[in-house]
């Protein structure tokens, strides 16, 4: 013990080992104690010395070792330096703030060299928007972030689904019941601000997708995201023409171990109708249009004998339900049928919880030099309706690669396939409105097991199990090329070419089914034996070129720059063709266009095309973290409007004050962490209700005209003006105004972010009618 040199540690360790004193570090205090004799340690014991460092190999002053599942430990000295004894079992804990936590095990290990990663905050995330990344704490915008932790709880078959409910301002809605086709999703952020909605833009992995609508979101594999960003005020100014209804920027996954990591998840999931409507009984029923008849001066009208009905033999809805379809008296308007006394819930008729399944794979990991992501899903869901041939199949493959090619040039690259098909009753429609308006006294199938006469109203079961089916049979391939390339230091240059194929299938049939009366007489067929038949084919093809810069540049430490600018083409092309036959189908088994009679055939064809050029900038600028300034450009050409009209620029602005990083507000800093104000103005636009060609007079090719003598006219074909065209139409613009305050205590357990905003359509766009004749040019 003469060493002046030696550690109190050591000092310890050498005076209480192999003895029934035992020592622990608390706060400055060492505090000694009796040894348990179940605590002398059987195994042998070891010294070990180590040094704590952090990811630039500078030492970590401080830092707590502590032996796990007991209080003994040290802190390491100003070199980072440290020393304990311990046994070859012992795993230790080593922690700082600010820091991940290491656990290592001893082993044979007698020296052992640590390096502790800093933890990611919060408020240092970095949220995607447009074009490039902002820490959290710098943005000077409204934006809402999703991570992967959030979105992996949620087990969904569509993307917009995870959506619902966790991004503030963003409202889903479906407008059917039960029905797993997407198409009547729409998605809204903060409400709408036109008559002709704009949808809202999807942004994937940097490319602008080409519909604003849920169509682009839930073409996504849900378990291949990362994480999910809302733009929701100025900015979204940087995409311009196309986010008058907000922008959802989606980034999928990559590599993020050293080592190939394979994941595999499945789930199982039920689907359960929810707020069905609740029907009035049979009794009630009655009751109240009795009642409205008699308010009306009619004692005697076509309910009051089945009021008496009710009355004479005591009817109760325990009754009836014991004996459901049992009692009977005559139908008000028809006198050949019967009114039928039984207790049918058609939301429960029709709808019942239906599986879905959801399986992935996938293997991803990085080397020095290769980043990737790679996997396979498939999604099986069946549909809550029942009697109906209604699914949606799914099976998806993502390829995601990205190379360091140099040190300054890095290769990405993206392949996308999927295959989905969806089967449905053609007329899902009908079902909709008909078993919501249905009577509870009506029943599903008569005595003999055939579909029940409503009289002017339609069996639903009859349209989901009979009326016939549609097909849709979807091919999606999309291909990304993409560079980004440093030069110098803090300058970027990134360089993406994306071109996806769409290719769809549909067949439908309409097939008519016959109704019986509650004796089992006939009563008609849905479609009067007029059954028909439809095939169509359709493809499009969906460019988009990107080529931007970011630069970075601080003065005088305090002042820091970040510039922004590039330019963006996209175009697209469309073709579909169409083919229809009405009657004669030889048989319901076999609904195909190609057996049906040619006495009424129809076939039809459509072409488009549309392109969007774009040039867009940003400049944002941030002193000492506590002001920042933030100012967007964009001005886009679109050829949906005539020349002179298709250029249009958009701007958008934004300040934020960091009122927490303020010399005043470091006394309560252990309160208040993050206090932050902000302010922005912004405008977009929107060409959502513009057509293609809206500026040209379109002539309608369709039908025949005679023409000649009128005893024996020749046919002609007909051609009619569509509408007017309007040349000097351009762009309508959407303003929003946002005053935002973000606000963290308690050490970050207390998060919250409160958003007034204003949106204004001052030119908004609207049908106006005019007289039948009135000159203008065609």
């Amino acid at each position: 013990m003469k060493n002046s040199q030696a550690k109190v540690s050591e000092y310890l360790v050498e005076a209480f080992e192999n003895n029934e004193i035992k020592y622990e570090f608390e706060n400055d205090y060492i505090i000694l104690s009796k040894r348990s004799v179940y605590n002398i340690p059987q195994q042998s014991r070891k010294n070990v010395t180590g040094k704590v460092v952090d990811q630039e190999g500078e030492p970590i002053i401080g830092a707590n070792i502590v032996i796990k599942g007991s209080t003994t430990g040290v802190v390491t000295d100003v070199d980072g330096k440290f020393s304990l004894t311990v046994s070859e079992q012992d795993r230790l804990l080593i922690s700082y703030i600010g820091y991940v936590p290491v656990e290592i095990t001893i082993g044979n290990k007698n020296v052992l060299n640590i390096q502790m990663q800093e933890e990611t905050l919060a408020l240092d995330e970095l949220v995607v928007i447009g074009y490039g990344t902002r820490k959290k704490s710098t943005l000077t915008g409204s934006v809402s972030m999703i991570d992967k932790e959030v979105l992996e709880d949620r087990p969904v078959a569509r993307t917009t689904d995870l959506l619902q409910g966790i991004a503030p301002g963003v409202q889903i809605t479906r407008s059917n019941q039960g029905k797993i086709r997407g198409t009547n999703s729409s998605i809204s952020i903060r409400g709408t601000t036109s008559k002709s909605d704009p949808g809202v833009l999807v942004v994937i992995d940097g490319i602008a997708q080409k519909d604003n609508n849920t169509y682009a979101l839930d073409n996504i594999n849900p378990d291949d995201i990362e994480n999910i960003s809302v733009l929701k005020d100025a900015q979204a100014a940087i995409y311009g023409a196309r986010a008058a209804g907000g922008v959802i920027l989606v980034t999928t996954k990559r590599g993020q171990t050293d080592k190939p990591t394979i994941n595999f998840t499945g789930t199982f999931t039920i689907q359960q109708p929810s707020l069905m409507k609740k029907s009035t009984n049979v009794l009630q029923l009655v009751e109240i249009m009795n009642e409205g008849f008699v308010n009306d001066g009619q004692n005697t009208n076509m309910y009051s004998h089945i009021a008496k009905y009710i009355a004479d033999n005591q009817l109760t809805m325990d009754i009836i339900k014991q004996n459901n379809g049992q009692y009977s008296c005559q139908w008000p308007f028809d006198n050949s049928a019967n009114f039928v006394f039984g207790d049918y819930n058609w939301p429960d008729i029709m709808f019942s919880p239906a599986p879905m399944q959801n399986y992935n794979l996938s293997v991803s990991g990085k080397t020095q030099r290769l980043n990737y992501y790679n996997s396979v899903g498939y999604v099986s869901q069946d549909a809550m309706l029942n009697y109906a041939d209604n699914s949606n199949k799914r099976f998806f493959v993502k390829l995601k690669n990205d190379y360091d090619v140099t040190n300054f040039l890095k290769i990405k690259t993206i392949f996308d396939f999927e295959r989905q098909k969806v089967t449905e009753p053609y007329k899902y429609y009908q079902i909709e409105f008909w078993q919501g308006l249905i009577w509870p006294v009506f029943m599903p199938f008569n005595s003999a097991g055939n579909l029940y006469n409503f009289g002017s109203h339609q069996n639903p079961i009859g349209y989901a199990r009979d009326g016939g089916n549609t097909t849709d049979l979807n091919y999606r391939v999309k291909a990304l090329l993409g560079f980004v390339l440093t030069p110098i230091q803090n300058l970027s240059i990134t360089g993406e070419y994306s071109t996806s194929f769409d290719i769809n299938e549909n067949e439908w049939a309409e097939l008519g089914f016959d109704m019986y009366y509650e004796n089992n007489k006939y009563s008609y067929n849905s479609t009067n034996g007029r059954n028909s038949a439809s095939s169509s084919y359709g493809r499009s093809r969906y460019t988009v070129a990107n080529i931007y810069a970011n630069y970075q540049y601080t003065l005088l430490e305090k002042n820091r720059f970040d510039l922004m600018a590039g330019y963006s083409h996209e175009e697209e092309d469309h073709r579909t063709f169409n083919a229809y036959r009405r009657l004669g189908l030889i048989s319901p088994e076999l609904p195909t266009f190609g057996v049906g009679s040619s006495d009424e055939q129809y076939n039809g064809e459509t072409k488009s095309d549309r392109a969007l050029n774009s040039v867009f900038a940003r400049l944002g600028y941030s002193f000492d973290n506590k002001y920042l300034l933030e100012g967007t450009f964009r001005y886009d050409g679109s050829s949906r409007f005539a020349e002179g009209h298709r250029w249009s620029p958009f701007f958008g602005v934004s300040g934020a004050w960091t009122i927490s990083n303020e010399s005043f507000m470091q006394s309560i800093n252990h309160i208040v962490n993050f206090l932050k104000l902000r302010a922005s103005w912004g405008q977009m636009g929107n060409e959502a209700s513009i057509g293609l060609y809206d500026y040209i007079a379109q002539i309608n090719i369709n039908g025949q005209y005679p023409m000649g003598n009128s005893l024996s006219p020749s046919l002609t074909q007909q051609a009619t003006l569509s509408g007017m065209a309007s040349k000097t139409r351009s762009w309508e613009k959407i303003d929003t105004k946002n005053l935002g305050l973000d606000v963290s205590l308690l050490d970050s357990r207390l998060n919250a972010s409160l958003d007034l905003y204003i949106k204004n359509n001052p030119n908004m766009f609207f049908t106006q009618e005019f007289p039948q004749v009135l000159g203008v040019t065609a």
